[in-house]
């Protein structure tokens, strides 16, 4: 039997070695992870890239309901900025500098340990500061989310594109102000669907199906009514054309009577619009289209979309 070397050899640096973490003081198991041990570093920031079910079980357990709120609303609208995220889960604080403290150490910490990815920009600028960093879900994240890793490959150099973000967040600010009123006034539940979920597939005559893709579906409950919408934000990115095609689509799905037959009524279209001068567009385009029923679209400012969803009956 050969005799290990007293030393080890120059090309291995000892100082630097990984070894087989399982989190105990035991033998790992064949489900650990390779990662670095780091006794100065909590167990959710010394994550690695690929983790096993057993690793990523107890990773699991070391979050707190709060943090899996935080990871489901990021996953759900895919961009959340710092600021959106404090709106939603961290008004249990005494003033909204601990609110801002807590929330920042407690992204900092998902996002080490891989739960959320920040991205290379921000909203608002340098003086928005850690409140305008925007967040998308992580690898490990989509893992305690799902169970299994993401199937897409990594993202494309410098994330997804500006106009995406930014639409994207615009659309998160109308569910997060719609969350805020929740309990509030007359105001008894809010029921946000995100995409996909909010998606419609339906048969389009002889020419296959087509999907309809809100950008959110939202119901409103009050002691005196239930108010169900479909929404659509518009940051006039898009030609008169393509908001005509979208309109259409919506009256397409508007005779095929599923949405009817499901819940009584159909949801009126919300549009939302930067400016009064795209709002007329719209208003325009609209009143062009053939087959629509009276009041199905309303256009409202974005300042002004979330108290006319709330407001009853536009």
């Amino acid at each position: 039997m050969s005799r290990l070397p007293d030393r080890l050899p120059d090309r291995v640096d000892a100082s630097g070695a990984n070894h087989l973490d399982n989190g105990r003081d035991q033998a790992p198991g064949r489900d650990d992870s390779y990662v670095r041990r780091d006794a100065s570093r909590s167990d959710l920031t010394n994550t690695p890239a690929h983790i096993g079910r057993i690793a990523l079980d107890r990773l699991t357990q070391l979050l707190s309901d709060r943090d899996l709120a935080v990871i489901d609303s990021v996953a759900r609208y895919r961009c959340l900025t710092g600021a959106q995220i404090e709106r939603l889960h961290f008004l249990d604080h005494a003033t909204k500098d601990t609110a801002a403290r807590t929330r920042r150490r407690v992204l900092e910490r998902l996002a080490a340990g891989r739960f959320i990815d920040q991205l290379p920009r921000q909203i608002g600028g340098v003086r928005a500061g850690s409140s305008g960093l925007v967040f998308v879900l992580g690898p490990t994240g989509y893992r305690v989310l799902h169970g299994e890793p993401r199937r897409s490959g990594a993202p494309r150099d410098g994330g997804p594109s500006t106009t995406f973000v930014a639409h994207t967040i615009a659309v998160a600010e109308v569910g997060v102000r719609l969350s805020s009123a929740r309990g509030t006034n007359d105001v008894e539940d809010v029921t946000i669907e995100t995409e996909p979920a909010c998606w419609r597939t339906y048969q389009r005559g002889l020419a296959g199906t087509e999907t309809l893709k809100p950008d959110l579906y939202v119901e409103i409950t009050t002691a005196e009514f239930e108010d169900k919408w479909f929404v659509e934000v518009d940051r006039a990115t898009e030609s008169l054309t393509a908001i005509g095609i979208k309109c259409k689509t919506y009256v397409d799905y508007y005779r095929t009577g599923i949405e009817q037959s499901r819940s009584e009524v159909f949801p009126k279209v919300l549009w939302s619009v930067p400016t009064e001068r795209r709002a007329n567009q719209l208003r325009d385009t609209i009143s062009r289209l053939k087959g629509a029923p009276d009041g199905l679209f309303v256009v409202a400012l974005d300042v002004d979309t979330p108290e006319r969803l709330l407001g009853g009956q536009p």
